[in-house]
């Protein structure tokens, strides 16, 4: 159902808008996504991802996905706030069960009608619906057969401890908070938007080193979209630039680089797009809510729009998981990258860029010099130096033949 909806026309037409629109891309973020930290068009995106990933899970038609994008662009358009989106999203939500309910949509807001909405949301949305785990594309073979098993991500990590170590010793916020010392789990979201997000930018450590660390918060500085766009001209730009204002040396600026060019080629980021992998609920035990009952108690006394976030607020930011999951348990979903938006190919082929039509070399440079001032000012003044010492030695050698020839 998900692949259906992406596909389609308008559906891709209008996430082009979210990114690319100021009235759309230009929603905060609020105070809960505090800890991590987005490029500037990037939460529109994955709020409106999260809305169309909760229709897949809920309902089995993509009849009204028609209706849904023209709702969703008015609420983008009209809503300032995230509290006002998501309530209008579950507004929506509730409305669309009732259709396929066949509730009169005057009715919704009575307590029979509620109810039969909530325990359809409830059954579909957590008793058989899913959590979310999202990886790299170049590892989808592997968990197409062989499930998840945290094992299977294993790697050299030697180079990445290195910067890290570079980082503390300069006592610098960090730029990597990927805890390097234990990588043998995966992480579970049961939030669509934070999986969605997580894809966009997996691995995390990579994301960060690039684009979307603290130290690259300065959007006129450092081209914050770089690894969204898998730009990896960009990319090496802002790491440039970033040893460049840490006042990192040669060679660990070097090291810095080597490490980002290893690893974005070993994972082929240029060609990565969004993976998730939906897992049962029913397979983690994680399909029931301890509230359930309390929220349908209440419902009477709730707008049903709220009762509905009760229901599908996210209450699993990013859970470790050290055992395997089967592959039986496991549905996998290739999403929309953001170039695929960004450049809608299918209504907007006139706005791809002639750099997509250029090969980037995707190698160390042959020589690194991101101290070229201080390098410069240092033989310049090696340089002076050394001419005075000649002209120091042409004066006493003048004056010695002076003292000869009067002699």
């Amino acid at each position: 159902m998900l692949s259906r909806i992406l596909n389609r026309a308008d559906v891709k037409e209008f996430l082009h808008e979210v990114v690319l629109d100021e009235r759309f891309n230009s929603k905060k973020c609020p105070e809960t996504y505090e800890k991590t930290t987005y490029p500037k068009t990037e939460y529109s995106l994955i709020l409106m991802m999260d809305a169309l990933i909760k229709y897949a899970i809920l309902f089995d038609t993509d009849d009204l996905v028609d209706e849904y994008i023209l709702q969703l662009r008015r609420f983008m358009k009209k809503c300032e706030s995230h509290r006002d989106l998501a309530e209008g999203i579950n507004k929506l939500l509730g409305r669309i069960t009732a259709v396929i309910l066949k509730i009169d949509l005057e009715e919704v807001e009575t307590p029979p009608a509620k109810r039969k909405i909530l325990t359809y949301i409830y059954e579909k949305y957590i008793i058989n619906g899913y959590v979310f785990h999202s990886f790299p594309s170049i590892y989808q073979n592997r968990v197409e057969e062989n499930g998840l098993d945290p094992l299977e991500y294993k790697m050299d990590l030697n180079k990445l401890k290195e910067v890290k170590e570079i980082i503390r010793k300069h006592n610098i916020k960090e730029v990597i908070t990927k805890d390097l010392t234990d990588t043998s789990y995966i992480t579970i979201t049961d939030s669509p938007a934070l999986a969605y997000h997580y894809a966009l930018s997996s691995p995390s450590y990579l994301s960060e080193l690039t684009a979307t660390s603290t130290q690259m918060e300065n959007e006129k500085i450092y081209e914050r979209e770089a690894y969204l766009h898998k730009d990896f001209q960009k990319a090496e730009e802002n790491i440039e630039k970033l040893c460049s204002n840490l006042g990192l040396s040669n060679s660990e600026s070097t090291l810095f680089l080597e490490t980002f060019v290893e690893e974005w080629k070993r994972l082929d980021i240029t060609n990565s797009t969004p993976m998730i992998a939906f897992i049962k609920r029913e397979s983690l035990n994680k399909n029931y809510l301890k509230d359930y009952r309390k929220i349908l108690e209440t419902c009477e006394k709730e707008e049903l729009s709220y009762s509905i976030e009760q229901i599908m607020t996210s209450r699993i930011d990013n859970e470790k998981r050290y055992t395997p999951i089967k592959r039986q348990d496991i549905k996998i979903e290739r999403l929309l990258s953001y170039k695929e938006i960004y450049y809608n190919d299918d209504d907007f082929k006139e706005e791809l860029p002639l750099i997509d039509q250029k090969v980037i070399k995707e190698e160390m440079p042959k020589r690194v010099n991101i101290r070229n001032e201080v390098v410069n000012a240092y033989g310049n003044a090696s340089i002076l130096a050394l001419l005075g010492v000649l002209l120091i030695a042409l004066g006493a050698t003048i004056t010695i033949l002076l003292a000869i020839y009067k002699g």
